[in-house]
């Protein structure tokens, strides 16, 4: 199946929009002001890897 330059607008649009919402997670964790969010986070997820599994796994189970 061959990929529309529509599909490929759609699926860029839609990464942009997913980066902007977790620059934006990004900020306030990287803000002293929610340190205490910062370490639950780091708590939960000391593995990087672990954490970009529960990304990945969060996705899929979204659509």
């Amino acid at each position: 199946m061959h990929e529309t330059q529509s599909d490929s607008r759609q699926r860029w649009a839609f990464l942009e929009q997913l980066r902007a919402k977790r620059q934006k997670l990004a900020d306030v964790l990287s803000d002293e002001e929610y340190s205490g969010i910062r370490e639950i986070v780091e708590e939960l997820y000391p593995d990087r890897a672990h954490f970009i599994y529960e990304l990945l796994q969060n996705a899929e189970d979204t659509g």
